[in-house]
């Protein structure tokens, strides 16, 4: 299990809030995994306070 772990893509790298990555691509990573190795990735977003849609 990771704390942090970045995604590597074609236009750079994300850093995204969770991330479900491949068991084997897992063991050998070290602090980024490529792209194709992710199953699934969340970010959360807030809106900041006073937008339409913020509290």
């Amino acid at each position: 299990m990771f704390e942090a772990i970045n995604i590597i893509v074609p236009d750079g790298l994300l850093i995204p809030d969770l991330v479900l990555v491949d068991a084997t691509a897992a063991e050998q990573a070290t602090a980024a995994v490529s792209a194709h190795d992710v199953l699934l990735f969340v970010e959360i977003v807030s809106h900041p306070p006073g937008s339409p849609t913020g509290s």
